[in-house]
C-alpha cells in the first residue's frame, strides 16, 4: 500500500474568524461556523451569519473541527464562512472522490485525536491520512 500525505490528494482551507462586529443571528450574510458546536449529524446547523466573511468553504467540502473535540466531521451543503475552529477539506480533481475522502477521514479520527493532543492542528493535519492507498483512490 502506497502512503501519501493529505496535501497530495486534497486542499485544506484553515478557517479564520470574521470581525465580530459583523456577526449576527438575523440570517444576514453567509452562515458562519465557529466550530463543531454548529455541526449536525452530517450537515452543519449554523447559529450565526456574517456579511463579511474572512474564509469561505465551498459546497460539498468536508468540514472538520480543529479545536477540541478535534476531528468532528460534517459535509457542507452551501458556502460557509469558516472560523478558527473549522477547516474545509476538498479533494483535488482527478485525485480522490469526496465521499471516499469523508469516510477515510472518519476512519482516521482516532489517530487525529491522538496526534492533536498537546499540539496544534496545523502540525497534525499533514499526517492525517498516511495510509491512503493508490488502489483505493478514485477519479472524478
Amino acid at each position: 500500500m502506497n502512503k501519501m500525505n493529505l496535501s497530495e490528494i486534497a486542499d485544506v482551507n484553515m478557517g479564520s474568524s470574521p470581525d465580530s462586529t459583523f456577526v449576527n443571528e438575523e440570517y444576514k450574510g453567509y452562515p458562519f461556523l465557529q466550530g463543531c458546536a454548529e455541526f449536525g449529524e452530517r450537515r452543519p446547523n449554523p447559529k450565526y451569519y456574517t456579511p463579511r466573511p474572512s474564509k469561505l468553504s465551498s459546497p460539498n467540502d468536508i468540514l472538520i473541527s480543529v479545536r477540541a473535540p478535534v476531528g468532528e466531521l460534517n459535509i457542507g451543503d452551501t458556502t460557509y464562512c469558516i472560523g478558527r475552529g473549522v477547516a474545509a477539506i476538498s479533494g483535488k480533481k482527478n485525485k480522490v472522490d469526496g465521499t471516499y475522502l469523508y469516510y477515510k477521514l472518519l476512519q482516521y479520527r482516532p489517530d487525529l485525536e491522538r496526534v492533536s493532543q498537546g499540539s496544534t492542528f496545523d502540525a497534525a493535519i499533514p499526517h492525517l491520512i498516511q495510509n491512503c492507498s493508490q488502489a483505493e483512490r478514485t477519479k472524478n
